[in-house]
Formats: C-alpha cells, sequence, structure tokens
C-alpha cells in the first residue's frame, strides 16, 4: 500500500511538472512566432532581458547589396510588441534590464558636430517612451 501510495505522488508531480513545462514551451512558442511574423525572417537572434519578461528579437539581411537590420521587442507575460524598427545600418542591444539602445545612423553623417550619439535612442520597455542618448547625457 505504501509503495502504491509513493507511486501515484510520483506519477502526481510528474504530471504537474510535465504540464508546468508545456505551459512555459507554448508560451515561448508563441513569443517567437509573433517575433518571426513581425519581422519576416527565418535568422532571428533572441535575447532576452535579465529577468525574462521581455525579449528582443533582431535579424540582419541583405538586400541590393545593402545590409537591413530590424528588430522587434516583445512584452513577455502580456504577449504582444512593445517596438519595432527596420534600420539601414542600424543595431539595437541591452543596455540595462528595461533599456534598449537603438542605433540609426544616416548613410553619411552631416557634419563633424556630430557623433553617433546624435542617432542613438535609448528605448524604455517597460513605458515605451523613446530618449535621444544626445539629449540623456546632460
Amino acid at each position: 500500500m505504501k509503495l502504491l501510495f509513493i507511486t501515484f505522488i510520483a506519477l502526481l508531480v510528474g504530471a504537474c511538472t510535465t504540464s508546468s513545462k508545456n505551459a512555459q514551451n507554448n508560451n515561448q512558442d508563441t513569443i517567437y512566432n509573433l517575433a518571426l511574423e513581425a519581422l519576416g525572417e527565418e535568422r532571428i537572434e533572441f535575447n532576452y532581458n535579465e529577468n525574462r519578461d521581455f525579449l528582443l528579437a533582431t535579424s540582419k539581411d541583405e538586400q541590393e547589396g545593402q545590409i537591413r537590420f530590424k528588430y522587434v521587442v516583445m512584452d513577455v507575460s502580456q504577449k504582444n510588441i512593445v517596438d519595432e524598427g527596420n534600420l539601414p545600418l542600424g543595431k539595437a542591444k541591452w543596455i540595462s534590464d528595461y533599456e534598449i539602445e537603438i542605433i540609426a545612423p544616416p548613410g553619411i553623417i552631416r557634419d563633424n558636430s556630430e557623433s553617433l550619439s546624435n542617432y542613438t535612442k535609448i528605448l524604455n520597455v517597460k513605458t515605451g517612451e523613446k530618449t535621444s542618448k544626445k539629449a540623456a547625457q546632460f
């Protein structure tokens, strides 16, 4: 009887663990499918923030000799897109747990007074607000 009870408990714990893992995998699949839909690419790099509650998905493709960078930022728990962009010569990366640096330089910088920070924005993924990196330095 004791062995039967222990076996039942083990099966119950195993079923709960499997169910939890399946739910987590389904959630991750949904997020990845959203990114695939938004970016329209097959080669996507996925980068979570430290808390794993936001995801930055990026892709690069080359069209007519030009590299085009695409990104999408998603709220994992809400399963929605916070921000997305399509930038020639650009890039995006996490710089803190809730901030992403987005660089979108032009082909040619206009004059010597400009630097890359003139074309850099900081995205707060919680608020959706973008601020100029140049303005944030003051």
